[in-house]
């Protein structure tokens, strides 16, 4: 019994340990309690600066006028307006500047703690806009969570596909993004037999999961949650909902985050995780 005991701490202690891990990143500088803003850009010359006119628009204490983004068929170009050269371009001074939307790391400017680049999703590019000194970081009280319970710990059981799909999903902004699924995970929640869509995560053994269950829009965010799970070489995923956690959608209306695909909305209740309180 001892053993148990001193092996449910351990675990627990783990589990809250990544969970102050989430915290910090949440409240980081590049965090997402600091996206303040998402503007798609048109064909042609985007203005951009604190000016409510503007196209991309900027926190109140940066000039009306800063520059212009012009895209012209696909090329992406910066240009500072006429005696603004404090903003950085991937940490150095230009006046003007070809952007990059690469998404592990697209062109960064930066100008007074505010930081913005393109996204791309689909046909659509877009400026993210990040403000270090936000309000919702400033004011953010802390995520909150389930009490750890280790029944929500479960071993589940990787059916790959002959060769990877690609899954066509929602988002919460009305688009549409697609993701690679290498196959499904089957596994039990207190003796009820459950299936869930894989996508591919972004370490080497990890399945990335976007479902929906019960408590979804009572005690959990409405839209989905996200879970990261390792898998090894004998088809073995270790599903842990104790680290289930709402995406960046319920912190910034200013992501874009998938909706789950139908399968992986579960008739069961999850009560273990991120909760969330509108």
């Amino acid at each position: 019994m001892s053993t148990t005991l001193e092996n449910t701490t351990a675990y627990a202690e783990t589990v809250e340990a990544w969970r102050d891990e989430q915290e910090t990143l949440l409240r980081a500088e590049n965090g997402w309690l600091t996206v303040v803003g998402l503007f798609w850009l048109h064909e042609g010359v985007n203005t951009v600066g604190s000016s409510p006119e503007s196209d991309v628009v900027l926190p109140a204490r940066l000039s009306p006028h800063l520059g212009t983004i012009t895209l012209h068929n696909g090329e992406i170009q910066w240009r500072v307006s006429v005696g603004k050269h404090s903003v950085l371009i991937d940490g150095n001074h230009y006046d003007e500047a070809t952007l990059h939307d690469n998404s592990s790391r697209p062109t960064l400017l930066e100008i007074d703690r505010v930081t913005f680049f393109l996204i791309r999703r689909g046909e659509r590019i877009g400026v993210r806009v990040r403000d270090a000194e936000s309000e919702a970081r400033r004011t953010f009280t802390g995520r909150h969570w389930f009490a750890v319970d280790p029944r929500y710990r479960v071993v589940g059981h990787f059916n790959p596909y002959p060769s990877k799909r690609t899954v066509e999903v929602e988002t919460v902004i009305g688009t549409s993004a697609r993701f690679s699924s290498p196959g499904t995970v089957t596994f039990e929640l207190g003796g009820t037999p459950l299936t869930l869509d894989a996508f591919e995560g972004e370490g080497v053994g990890e399945l990335w999961f976007v479902f929906r269950d019960a408590t979804s829009g009572r005690s959990t965010y409405g839209a989905s949650r996200f879970l990261n799970a390792p898998f090894q070489d004998d088809g073995t995923v270790d599903l842990d909902f104790n680290k289930a956690k709402s995406p960046p959608c319920a912190f910034t209306p200013y992501a874009t985050c998938p909706l789950p695909p139908r399968g992986n909305i579960l008739s069961v209740p999850i009560t273990a995780g991120e909760t969330y309180t509108p």
